[in-house]
């Protein structure tokens, strides 16, 4: 039977592979991002989700400010939501781990 540590280690990878794909998905065919690779690099994801939310490129800055940056969180995925015709204020829900992941692939592969 799995530990606790071991089971948190492998829901976290999974989480973070379905996230990385999503990402990627939004940034290849739905949004067009210029690099969607950088969805499988952790800092460079908050890049990627900037870019997708077509922010300026210093927003990515302020994800380093703590508390703003819960806000610029749900900023950037607000405006992923709209730009994909979805109920922006799902983009709230982001911020629960669990849910993210699921909306993130539910935004990436969906029409």
């Amino acid at each position: 039977m799995l530990d606790s540590p071991t089971l948190n280690f492998w829901i976290f990878v999974l989480e973070y592979i379905a996230m990385a794909i999503a990402m990627y998905k939004l940034g290849s065919t739905k949004l067009s991002a210029e690099n969607p690779w950088m969805a499988w690099i952790p800092i460079l994801q908050l890049w990627l989700l900037v870019e997708l939310a077509e922010l300026d490129w210093w927003y990515f800055f302020l994800f380093f400010i703590p508390i703003v940056n819960i806000f610029l969180f749900i900023y950037c995925w607000w405006r992923v939501f709209y730009q994909c015709d979805r109920a922006p204020i799902l983009s709230i829900l982001m911020l629960v781990p669990g849910v993210s992941v699921l909306l993130a692939l539910y935004l990436a592969f969906t029409e």
